[in-house]
C-alpha cells in the first residue's frame, strides 16, 4: 500500500503455524514518490510453539520411587522431553503433601538430612507455550531403626510351657 504523510495501515497475514518453525518478514515501505524502505534489517523472525511440553521424566540415584529408603540424602535428576527446539527449563520442589508448586530452575537437586516422612519431589517444564503437568516421584524415608521388646513368662527355669511376647514397632515405615 502507499501510504501519504499520516496514513497508518494495519495488515494481519495469516500463517498455517507449523509447530518448531521459524518464519522470517520483511517489511518494504513505498511512499507516493517512489521512495521506499526496508523496516526490519534483514529481518523480523516470527517462531511458533503450537504444543504444550512434555511431562518431564524424573530419575534418583540414591531412591527408588515410592519405596521405603534409610537414605535421608536424596538426589534427583530432570530430563525434559522437548516438543521442539523452544523448550527450555525445569522447575522442581519438595514437599509432604504433594501439592508445592515447582518454582526453583534446574535439572538437578539433592538436599541433605531431609525428615522421617514421605516427600514428594515434583517437577514441571516450561517452555514458550507454557508449562506441563507437574509429575511427582515419592520419596520415603526412614533412618531410624525400629524396636523390639521381648518378654516371656515364666522367667525362671521351667519345665512347663513358656509364653513369649514380642512387641516390634517401627515410626515410619
Amino acid at each position: 500500500n502507499n501510504l501519504n504523510s499520516s496514513s497508518t495501515v494495519t495488515k494481519t497475514y495469516t500463517r498455517s503455524a507449523v509447530n518448531g518453525n521459524e518464519y522470517r518478514y520483511r517489511l518494504v515501505t513505498w511512499d507516493y514518490a517512489g521512495n521506499s524502505q526496508i523496516i526490519g534489517w534483514p529481518t523480523w523472525n516470527l517462531r511458533f510453539d503450537t504444543l504444550p511440553p512434555s511431562l518431564p521424566t524424573i530419575s534418583s540415584s540414591t531412591h527408588t520411587n515410592n519405596v521405603w529408603n534409610n537414605n535421608d540424602d536424596p538426589a534427583f535428576s530432570i530430563t525434559k522431553n522437548g516438543d521442539g527446539p523452544s523448550w527450555s527449563n525445569s522447575y522442581y520442589c519438595l514437599d509432604t503433601s504433594n501439592n508445592c508448586n515447582p518454582s526453583i530452575q534446574w535439572d538437578t537437586a539433592s538436599y541433605s538430612n531431609v525428615s522421617n516422612a514421605t516427600h514428594y519431589f515434583r517437577a514441571k517444564t516450561c517452555d514458550q507455550w507454557g508449562c506441563s503437568w507437574v509429575r511427582s516421584f515419592t520419596v520415603k524415608v526412614d533412618d531410624q531403626l525400629p524396636t523390639a521388646t521381648i518378654t516371656y513368662t515364666p522367667n525362671t527355669w521351667t519345665n512347663n510351657n513358656v509364653t513369649v511376647k514380642i512387641t516390634c514397632s517401627d515410626t515410619h515405615s
